[in-house]
Parts: structure tokens; C-alpha cells; sequence
């Protein structure tokens, strides 16, 4: 039961995370960086360690490290849920006996 309540905060823990991170990518201007890939693409090969330092530089890497923090509890959760639900239906049946 407590791994089904740990799937259930980190979930949506997971979904508050992401939209603060969606945000955080749009202010940052990482996400205007990262479109210059599709739309100028010599002038990024031409530039790539610049590039790729503009890319680092505007990464929001706390929230990002959030994000998947929550993602990486509610996987380990279910994971823990799912080997440990057949156990809880075989109780509902000796407790209904």
C-alpha cells in the first residue's frame, strides 16, 4: 500500500515538475537554441563548441534534476507495486474465507 501511495505523489510530483521545467526551458531560451538545429544547421556544424555551450549555459539543471527525481521514484514505485500486487490480491481472498 505505501509504494501505491509513493507512485501516486511521485506522479504527480512528476506532472508539477514537468510544467515548472516546460517554463524554465521557454525563459531560459533553450529552447530558441535548440530550434536553431532545424533551422540553421551549417552555421551550428560551423559553431558547435559555441553551441554547445550556449546549450549548456541556458539548461535548467536543478529542475531538471527534479523532474526526473520524481519521474525515477514513481517508476521505482510501480516497479515495486506491480511485483507485490499479486501478494495483496491472495490476502483479500484468505481475509473474505
Amino acid at each position: 500500500m505505501i509504494f501505491s501511495a509513493m507512485a501516486a505523489v511521485s506522479l504527480g510530483g512528476g506532472a508539477v515538475s514537468f510544467s515548472t521545467l516546460e517554463s524554465s526551458l521557454i525563459e531560459s531560451g533553450f529552447l530558441r537554441y535548440l530550434s536553431l538545429i532545424f533551422s540553421d544547421f551549417q552555421t551550428i556544424v560551423s559553431l558547435r563548441s559555441h553551441f554547445v555551450l550556449s546549450l549548456a549555459e541556458t539548461l535548467p539543471v536543478a529542475r531538471l534534476t527534479l523532474f526526473f527525481v520524481f519521474i525515477l521514484g514513481a517508476i521505482i514505485s510501480l516497479a515495486f507495486l506491480t511485483k507485490n500486487i499479486k501478494p495483496l490480491f491472495n490476502l483479500k481472498k484468505i481475509c473474505l474465507n
